[in-house]
């Protein structure tokens, strides 16, 4: 096929970046394409700084869902150790 655009986008070509394990997926897939000579390496390039824009949006809404437990727990007055901050699924959880 060459480099560039594949003649039908499945699923599996959908780039999941909402999660920083979506977004290692996507790069594997991607590394894996360019290994194959399916997808030039100036897009793999561009896909790469996508993902790391990614990563940091995904490090931020986990550093305010950080905040926002924090916040909840001084306005109800809850003393004690630090909230342990879990992300399921992009929604915190403690």
């Amino acid at each position: 096929m060459g480099a560039g655009l594949p003649a039908k986008v499945g699923p599996e070509l959908a780039p999941h970046f909402g999660t920083a394990d979506g977004v290692r997926k996507y790069v594997e897939f991607t590394v894996a394409r360019v290994q194959r000579a399916e997808l030039a390496a100036a897009s793999a390039d561009a896909i790469a700084k996508l993902a790391m824009v990614a990563l940091k949006l995904v490090e931020l809404q986990n550093e305010r869902d950080l905040i926002d437990l924090e916040i909840e727990r001084a306005r109800s007055g809850s003393k004690g150790g630090p909230v342990t901050n879990v992300i399921v699924k992009g929604e915190a959880k403690r």
